[in-house]
């Protein structure tokens, strides 16, 4: 059993290790002696604050090849994590990096109640861990950053139609049915910090479910995708060099087109570009407070 999870293990300590400034790396490391004492990898948690967080939200189920209708869904959800603000430009152009567990309950019965005749219930529960990043703005004591976020999942589903299925519908529900799945999801979305306390979030999230593990194809599916992720900060890099107030938006548009754009090709073959299965698929519109101490 735990076999299965170690590739899925293995691919997220390469991707969710906490970033190291270069400068800070090479100032650090000592040629002749190793490492200096004062060398943290984890020195972005010293700086963080703590925070809880409680979205609600309601969205769709959905499989590019199922024939049949699923129930609208309705969606609760805790994050507990850390967070860091810091001013990254100027005085005005802030930086967001959170880290966090969380969970959720999605179902039909926090959107809806009953599905209709001939639609297919769902409950779902799902954990993960995940990280949300984004340049914002300071405006007075306010600070607005429209954010990325990305996060791995286990999901597990249980199903009840509400009505006959064709074969081809029971097989797809068969692959998920009442059994844990890896995932990931991606959102993008809008913090306002209102208060030191208190944040404001909306946003939208566009989640993939794997039928299975192909630990190959999905490594190198992450690897691809992270290469356009570390381009992308690459060039928003070099606007904030030299145009701070755009960087932002940049950031903000570039991240989340790209986001969306693997999305699409994922719900399609969930290990693009290889030839794989259709994933199910969640796309769920959410608003939130968040508690930061």
């Amino acid at each position: 059993m735990l076999r299965k999870f170690f590739p899925t293990l293995f691919i997220l300590l390469l991707i969710m290790t906490p970033k190291i400034d270069s400068q800070n790396f090479h100032s650090n490391f000592n040629v002749s002696g190793g490492w200096d004492e004062d060398f943290d990898l984890w020195s972005w948690y010293k700086d963080s604050r703590p925070f809880i967080e409680v979205n609600f939200g309601f969205g769709n189920v959905k499989h590019k090849k199922f024939m049949g209708d699923f129930a609208k869904v309705g969606l609760g959800e805790l994050k507990i994590g850390y967070s860091t603000l810091d001013i990254a430009s100027e005085d005005y152009i802030m930086e967001l990096d959170d880290k966090y567990i969380f969970g959720s309950s999605i179902t039909n019965k926090l959107r809806s109640g009953d599905a209709t005749a001939g639609e297919v219930e769902s409950e779902t529960y799902r954990f993960g861990f995940g990280r949300r990043d984004g340049y914002g703005y300071r405006v007075g004591k306010v600070i607005i950053v429209p954010y990325n976020q990305g996060a791995f999942v286990w999901t597990r589903i249980d199903f009840n139609p509400q009505g006959g299925l064709i074969p081809a519908d029971t097989e797809i529900l068969n692959r998920y049915n009442k059994a844990f799945r890896f995932g990931t999801l991606s959102e993008a979305g809008l913090k306002i910090e209102i208060a030191s306390l208190i944040s404001l979030n909306t946003s939208y999230e566009a989640a993939i479910i794997f039928p299975r593990h192909l630990f190959w194809k999905q490594a190198a599916s992450f690897m691809l995708e992270g290469i356009g992720y570390v381009s992308i900060d690459y060039f928003v890099n070099e606007v904030m060099d030299s145009t701070p107030a755009a960087a932002p938006i940049i950031n903000f548009l570039l991240k989340n087109g790209f986001a969306y754009g693997v999305y699409l090709l994922e719900r399609e073959k969930m290990n693009w570009p290889f030839e794989t299965e259709t994933p199910l698929t969640m796309e769920t519109f959410k608003v939130g407070l968040t508690f930061t101490f």
